[in-house]
This record gives C-alpha cells, sequence and structure tokens, in this order.
C-alpha cells in the first residue's frame, strides 16, 4: 500500500492481536464493520464475502464509508472452493457495484480463487 493512515478492522480479536504484533506501527480494531461511522478514503475487503452470510450488507456498508471507493475480493465461481459460503459471478458483482453508483470498477483476477475488484466513486477522468 502507498503510504496512508491506514486502521484495520477485523471480527476476530485473534487476528487483531496478530495483526498488532506484525505491524506495531499500524492501527488495529477488534468492531464489526457495520458498527464503524468514520469515513475513510478507502474501505479495502479482503477475505470476507466468501464466509459470511449476507456479504451485500457489509459491501454497501464499505461503500458508505469510503470516500474515493472500495477494494474487495470475491471468489471465483469458475474455480473449485466447496468450502466456503459465497461464490459471485462478475456480471452480478458489476451489477451491485453500479447500482450503489460506481463510476469505474476494475477487475484484477488472480492466480487462486479470488477476483479483485477496485471500485471508484470518481470517473477515471477526475
Amino acid at each position: 500500500m502507498p503510504p496512508c493512515v491506514y486502521k484495520g478492522i477485523d471480527l476476530v480479536s485473534q487476528s487483531v492481536e496478530e495483526a498488532r504484533q506484525s505491524y506495531p506501527d499500524l492501527s488495529f480494531e477488534c468492531a464489526n464493520l457495520t458498527d464503524i461511522t468514520d469515513k475513510y478514503d478507502w474501505v479495502f475487503l479482503i477475505a470476507i464475502t466468501a464466509s459470511i452470510p449476507m456479504p451485500e450488507v457489509l459491501i454497501k456498508k464499505a461503500w458508505e464509508l469510503s470516500t474515493k471507493g472500495m477494494i474487495v475480493d470475491f471468489l471465483d465461481p469458475c474455480k473449485d472452493h466447496r468450502d466456503y459460503l459465497n461464490t459471485f459471478k462478475m456480471g452480478a458483482c458489476t451489477d451491485l457495484f453500479l447500482e450503489m453508483g460506481a463510476q469505474r470498477i476494475e477487475l484484477y483476477p488472480t492466480r487462486n480463487l479470488w477476483n479483485v475488484f477496485v471500485v471508484h466513486k470518481a470517473p477515471f477522468w477526475l
């Protein structure tokens, strides 16, 4: 990541503690994102959408908290990953982002199970 003010938020206290030990100069908090009210330039949802019952709720909350956009990854439904709760077709992801008001959507497929989306609130020419 480029230099920035970073705050990591996770529901799992053990994950927060491990992050604090690994990155003592960064800020981490054990909290539910749906309870957060602070605004951030960018909100990252990494390795979460496949394991929660209603990921759309969290995605919409992340969008609400961001001023510039969000980065979110989704499991590719074309790859084998039976151990996860959710998979998302790229078209459905794009439709959700457009419904939320996205002005630019970038897709970065990975070699593993994930597709990473960078979703901007401003169009590319701004």
